[in-house]
């Protein structure tokens, strides 16, 4: 006799002899693979209905877990908001690019930061919807200067 490959149901052939016990088995191993896959869809479907009674929206390219993204510094003295749907939880910022001409060469800072919420919280804080850079000198801290005027910032955001 031979068996299935997923869950071991009989397959006779001409020779085999038919026995009442096989057929038994084979249903029992049917029985309980379907059980085990309606319970596994209801909790699926369990599970789904209190995530959309709490408001919360399964992964989708249009729902993404996470917000890429750029700004460019504005260094005046006020804060720059970069503003998406809900709080990061954390986030990401590099500041590998700029179209700021330098002269003196070593003032060109190849950097990235990265904050959960209170690190570097006098450079960037986490907002309700989104994230603050504070500007270089205003009693917020120099470094790392994530508002230097002209210059491209790249972030991830995860939500």
């Amino acid at each position: 006799m031979d068996y299935t490959e997923n869950i071991h149901l009989p397959q006779w052939v001409k020779s085999d002899r038919i026995m009442m016990d096989d057929f038994n088995e084979a249903m029992d191993t049917l029985d309980n693979s379907l059980y085990a896959l309606q319970l596994t869809a209801n909790y699926a479907k369990n599970t789904a209905a209190a995530a959309q009674t709490l408001g919360i929206k399964a992964y989708s390219p249009d729902n993404p877990p996470f917000h890429c993204g750029s700004y460019t510094g504005s260094a005046n003295d006020s804060p720059l908001d970069i503003i998406f749907s809900k709080q990061p939880k954390f986030l990401i910022i590099c500041g590998m690019e700029s179209t700021v001409s330098y002269t003196d060469s070593s003032s060109y800072d190849r950097y990235f930061c990265a904050t959960g919420g209170t690190v570097l919280s006098d450079r960037v804080e986490l907002t309700k919807y989104g994230f603050r850079v504070y500007p270089r000198g205003t009693g917020h801290g120099n470094f790392p200067d994530l508002n230097e005027k002209g210059r491209v910032y790249n972030y991830i955001a995860f939500l």
